[in-house]
């Protein structure tokens, strides 16, 4: 084992969990853009989210911005996009759940 605690080991694993989780939001944020720029919801969602990203500080506000914009998408039937969100918004309410324990 590279690390004697595990509890560094579980720190560096969450770290490297967030980083990927960021970059496929960051990433789908890019697809919504392009794939949706003439829906002003959007732009309003997109705002939100990078305002939370920014911040760390609301995941309440962060979630319920990916479910609006995961709405948006499937109104607009752009499903890969939205399956996507449906995957971020999950891993966002199981986050969420382990930050309270």
């Amino acid at each position: 084992m590279i690390f004697g605690n595990t509890g560094a080991l579980t720190c560096l694993r969450q770290s490297i969990k967030t980083f990927s989780n960021f970059s496929v939001l960051v990433s789908t944020l890019d697809l919504v853009m392009e794939a949706m720029p003439q829906d002003p919801r959007v732009d309003e969602c997109v705002n939100v989210i990078c305002r939370c990203l920014d911040s760390s500080t609301d995941s309440d506000e962060l979630r319920s911005a990916v479910t609006t914009l995961l709405g948006i998408a499937l109104q607009n039937h752009q499903f890969l996009i939205a399956a996507s969100l449906q995957e971020i918004a999950r891993q966002l309410v199981g986050a969420d759940a382990q930050d309270r324990m």
